[in-house]
């Protein structure tokens, strides 16, 4: 059973529950206001991250700069962070 659901039957039978039907709903308005604040947050950052590798790739199809530094930048970066780079292709580096 859901959160959402919770919350209705605590509106619904609040005062047989404890608590008044009236806090049960405030309860669940701010509980949905943070999961939509942090998805928000997380699909935004998903959606620079994308951009940002989109532009990268175009620009190194263009001839603008070398790819490979930037490359092998990031595989330093992954290895001292603990991921496995040689099983990685270059999409999943960026």
């Amino acid at each position: 059973m859901g959160w959402q659901m919770l919350t209705a039957l605590g509106i619904k039978y609040g005062t047989k529950l404890g608590g008044s039907p009236l806090a049960w709903a405030a309860g669940e308005a701010v509980v949905n206001s943070l999961f939509t604040q942090y998805f928000r947050h997380k699909e935004t950052a998903g959606e620079v991250m994308s951009n940002y590798v989109e532009k990268l790739a175009t620009a190194a199809a263009d001839g603008k700069f070398d790819l490979s530094t930037v490359l092998n930048d990031y595989i330093a970066g992954l290895k001292a962070m603990g991921y496995d780079t040689d099983k990685m292709d270059e999409m999943e580096t960026l």
